[in-house]
């Protein structure tokens, strides 16, 4: 899907006219949307309401600083520019900021240049407050910064994406229609590369994955992974060969929990438990004939709300439904990077890490 990023370009007015209208040809001609304080003139509270809704509503914020700090109103009793406003506000909004500086203020027109030491010490402190923590870029006129415009917020696309904005039909939703959720930001956020409609068809895609026997970590939150026993006994023990190692979390089979589960998915009462103690026969008879990776196991003493799946740098997390067999049930797939990754991925390493909840078993 095409996505178009919006920037926020921040910089005095009078002085950079020519710059900005460079600059927002040159986002435009990045795919990205320019917006900036020569559409509502910075004049007074109601317009800095405005101002700030649209930093909001932007993806990136890019600010461009030559030899003026510009006109300023009194915020907390002191002097501030609007640029500055309008970084800090950013800045407070975690907003990705690429600033450019002029390399050689010196070299300005003198109408260009600040004439009073006051509004000179006022650019010099903003200057250091911008340069504070990050990277600036330096230019020195019209064509250089735009060149640097152009790298610079290509590189940013790629190496901090956001949220950027789809056109509402690229994602099935026809003018008029309305949507319950911020669907860019939401699949962004959380890292969602794709929905199963059942286990059973995320393995068509997982399961391939062992077939390259270059794994370097699997971890997994099931019950007996009857099906996967079946079908990957010769794919595992040859990753294993290769040096993968495998964290299982399965819940306790003599739990009452393995019992409960049985009766959710109208089964047998010991059919759980029994596909678990199979589970631990096979890790045990896998790790007989490794040399080289291992499958550690521990059994959990709760019950077991969400299938979790990782292969390095992938992850499946799905829930157990009630009345429903494991593998009819639906499954996400998210990337590393994205909340979601990041926030199973915790979870497994503090249930993992729980004594409390979670022991090794006698095999």
């Amino acid at each position: 899907m095409e996505r178009k990023y919006q920037v926020f370009v921040s910089s005095t007015y009078n002085d950079l006219k020519e710059e900005r209208k460079a600059v927002s040809q040159a986002l435009l001609e990045c795919n990205c949307i320019p917006a900036g304080m020569e559409l509502f003139p910075a004049s007074n509270d109601s317009s800095w309401k405005i101002i700030k809704k649209v930093i909001d509503d932007s993806d990136y914020y890019l600010l461009i600083i030559a030899g003026k700090y510009g006109s300023t109103l009194k915020r907390n009793k002191k002097q501030i520019s609007y640029t500055e406003l309008e970084f800090n506000y950013a800045q407070a909004q975690k907003k990705p900021i690429i600033a450019f500086l002029h390399s050689n203020i010196n070299e300005l027109k003198a109408a260009n240049v600040e004439t009073t030491q006051t509004a000179q010490r006022r650019l010099q402190s903003f200057c250091k407050k911008v340069k504070d923590g990050r990277n600036v870029i330096f230019w020195n006129d019209i064509s250089d910064l735009v060149s640097k415009v152009k790298s610079s917020i290509n590189l940013e696309i790629k190496n901090n994406p956001t949220s950027g904005w789809i056109r509402c039909e690229d994602i099935g939703i026809a003018n008029g229609d309305s949507i319950a959720f911020p669907y860019n930001n939401l699949v962004l956020e959380w890292g969602f590369e794709r929905v199963f409609k059942t286990r059973a068809e995320k393995n068509s895609e997982s399961d391939v994955l062992l077939e390259k026997h270059n794994i370097k970590q699997l971890d997994g939150i099931a019950f007996g992974l009857r099906s996967f026993r079946n079908t990957r006994e010769k794919d595992m023990l040859m990753c294993l060969q290769e040096g993968m190692n495998a964290r299982l979390l399965i819940m306790d089979p003599e739990s009452p929990f393995a019992i409960q589960r049985a009766k959710e998915e109208k089964v047998s009462p010991k059919s759980i438990a029994d596909s678990i103690s199979d589970l631990l026969n096979w890790v045990k008879k896998l790790n007989d004939q490794s040399n080289q990776g291992k499958i550690q196991v521990k059994l959990y003493n709760s019950m077991t709300l969400d299938f979790y799946w990782r292969i390095d740098n992938i992850l499946y997390t799905g829930p157990y439904w009630y009345g429903i067999d494991s593998q009819q049930t639906i499954t996400y797939k998210m990337k590393e990077g994205g909340r979601g990754f990041d926030l199973y991925t915790n979870y497994f390493d503090s249930l993992w890490n729980n004594m409390n909840l979670c022991h090794f078993p006698k095999i």
